[in-house]
């Protein structure tokens, strides 16, 4: 299992961009593989046992401290 911590980002001025505003103490996203995907700035989870790689396109609003995180392809 390995932690992921997301690239922290300006907030997305295109309007087709996909923003998930995580708004509970819980992760946005939880699946059965074996890694986590953390927010860059404060470190809470946005997306839990994630299969690395599962997740593209998509950048997370982390309601902890307003950050934006964006899940880079690599």
């Amino acid at each position: 299992m390995a932690d992921y911590r997301l690239k922290v980002i300006p907030k997305p001025d295109n309007p087709n961009t996909t923003v998930l505003r995580v708004r509970f103490s819980g992760p946005a996203v939880v699946g059965d593989g074996p890694d986590n995907y953390l927010c860059g700035a404060c470190g809470k989870i946005l997306c839990k046992n994630i299969a690395h790689g599962q997740i593209a396109s998509v950048v997370f609003n982390c309601d902890d401290c307003g950050s934006y995180n964006a899940i880079i392809a690599e």
